[in-house]
């Protein structure tokens, strides 16, 4: 669920051009051939909306993990702990909104061509005593396994303690394309029970040594946005 909370732009061009800078040091010391090998991963980008975004994660060991990220408007940092493949345990603090936060994350095959998916993360305020709970559950199915079709029937929402609870029942599509010289594009369609249409478009290039960069335009929520980004 978007939560919007505005901060001065400035300070977010800032911090994506420091992550970007950031990144091109690292990439700028990697071959191509050792890319696949580094223990960090980092996204940057700009929309039109948003503002800037990023997305970084540092591999500390096989089971840990650091992650800043400001993505929908809102500014974290997480450790993460990985016990096994499927799951992921997370706690950190949420700076946009001022509270503290833990969740998990879980994938389970159910067939060749099927998993199930949850992922469900608590937040506290440092100074009320408030909390919510943002949760979503997704059924996976792929449907052509060759182009990396999925399609994936869901709910999702938040819970507040003594508030009334109106959970989401969604199907989302996940549909992808390569075309031309290591061009790609996904479409992104959910439509919601209760009528509503939101969707993503991407088109994207991925070079051998492992960048990617591309474009996209988004309807979430009755809020249009477009931008760009990059991945290292």
């Amino acid at each position: 669920m978007r939560i919007a909370y505005h901060h001065n732009n400035w300070v977010y061009r800032g911090l994506f051009l420091a992550v970007l800078a950031l990144g091109g040091l690292f990439f700028g010391g990697v071959s191509a051939g050792a890319v696949e090998d580094k223990p960090w991963s980092l996204m940057g980008g700009y929309a039109v909306e948003e503002g800037a975004l990023f997305d970084g994660t540092y591999n500390l060991s096989p089971a840990w993990q650091l992650n800043l990220s400001r993505l929908e408007e809102r500014l974290q940092l997480r450790a993460v702990y990985l016990p096994t493949p499927n799951w992921s345990l997370q706690a950190g603090y949420d700076f946009t909104k001022e509270q503290y936060l833990a969740g998990l994350k879980y994938r389970g095959e159910l067939g060749e061509n099927t998993a199930f998916l949850a992922k469900a993360t608590g937040y506290r305020r440092r100074d009320v005593n408030e909390y919510l709970l943002d949760y979503q559950c997704d059924l996976e199915i792929g449907v052509n396994l060759e182009h990396d079709h999925l399609v994936f029937a869901g709910i999702r929402g938040e819970y507040i303690p003594g508030k009334p609870h109106d959970p989401e029942i969604y199907i989302r599509l996940d549909l992808n394309w390569n075309f031309g010289r290591d061009w790609h594009l996904r479409l992104e369609p959910l439509v919601l029970v209760e009528g509503r249409i939101d969707h993503r478009t991407t088109l994207s290039r991925k070079w051998p040594n492992g960048t990617e960069a591309g474009i996209y335009c988004k309807n979430e929520e009755f809020r249009w946005d477009a931008g760009i980004f990059v991945k290292l």
